[in-house]
């Protein structure tokens, strides 16, 4: 028998949340904005102390941005929780606001000054001590994810195919020159594109893969697709969106969580249950359309109501059922 989930949030009760992400998001990039100029100093000039105050003005306001912006998570992240009810029991949190603001100061000051590279782990750190203070029928909810396995996804999935990828389209691009054969110059830039588009879908694959790795109370969830299959699938739904110039994007996005979802499940042996989703096809397309038309229109103001509604929408077509 299938259990589907139930969830209801108001666009009102996450406004503030949202509309301060944009806010830092603007002001961040303002006073970045005011900083700039420190870079374009003449060629050839020794730095003085105005660059090297400027530069460390950077620095802070990147600290201080990550720091709003994973502050403002925290509100958001137990609205949206605590909407979310799963066979007849509500999620609950315990949040301690200041324990969360130490962990986002240290995670965002070593994010800076590592440039990035602590990424990773901030995340993992982040996303793990919002679901351990979640339950569900007081049992914790659970994130086992590693830091370093990302790290390696995003090194090895993401920035070495991306220099590769540079290397040959530059090869190529030379390689060709004035009087090439068209036909072979259309070959290329195809067997090119379809590169592109696999790698695209292997890192989203491998991505969600390392992210579905949780837990309720001693119950793990994890998803037993396999990543080759998983891989063809998401390039399909890749191609279906260049193919149609972007119009296809939200069913893809649907078409990929659907995939996803019912490619998982939670327990093992006979207490085991499998995730479902079900969707109305074009009809969720043009709603999500709508809804996106909406916060352009509005010029970001829609956006709390925008998840709202999709999340009231879609959520409850999540279902767990016995796993055959």
């Amino acid at each position: 028998m299938k259990r589907y989930f139930e969830y209801s949030i108001s666009g009102r009760k996450i406004m503030w949340p949202l509309w301060g992400m944009v806010g830092v998001c603007i002001a961040a990039t303002l006073f970045t904005m005011l900083l700039t100029p420190a870079y374009g100093s003449p060629e050839g000039t020794v730095a003085d102390g105005g660059w090297v105050l400027r530069t460390l003005g950077t620095l802070v306001v990147a600290i201080l941005g990550s720091v709003g912006l994973y502050g403002l998570c925290l509100p958001l992240s137990k609205f949206t929780l605590e909407a979310l009810s799963v066979e007849g029991e509500k999620i609950t949190t315990d949040y301690d606001r200041g324990e969360y603001l130490k962990l986002v100061a240290v995670g965002s000051l070593l994010t800076v000054v590592t440039f990035g590279l602590y990424s990773p782990w901030f995340m993992v750190r982040i996303t793990r001590y919002l679901l351990d203070n979640a339950y569900h029928r007081r049992r914790p909810l659970g994130f086992h994810a590693k830091g370093g396995d990302l790290f390696a996804i995003v090194m090895l999935g993401l920035m070495v195919p991306f220099v590769v990828l540079v290397l040959v389209a530059s090869a190529l691009v030379a390689g060709f020159g004035e009087g090439a054969d068209p036909l072979l110059v259309v070959l290329g830039v195809v067997v090119f594109y379809l590169v592109v588009v696999v790698w695209m879908a292997l890192f989203v694959v491998l991505v969600t893969r390392w992210a579905i790795n949780l837990s309720v109370g001693e119950e793990r969830i994890v998803t037993t697709l396999p990543t080759g299959e998983a891989t063809l699938f998401v390039v399909g739904q890749i191609l279906l969106c260049c193919i149609t110039l972007g119009l296809y994007a939200p069913m893809m996005e649907l078409r990929v969580l659907q995939y996803f979802i019912d490619g998982s499940r939670v327990g093992e042996g006979r207490d085991a249950r499998r995730f479902g989703m079900r969707i109305t096809a074009w009809r969720d397309w043009a709603f999500l359309w709508g809804q996106l038309l909406l916060v352009m229109l509005t010029f970001g103001i829609y956006t709390p109501w925008y998840y709202a509604r999709v999340m009231n929408r879609f959520i409850p077509r999540v279902y767990l059922t016995p796993e055959k």
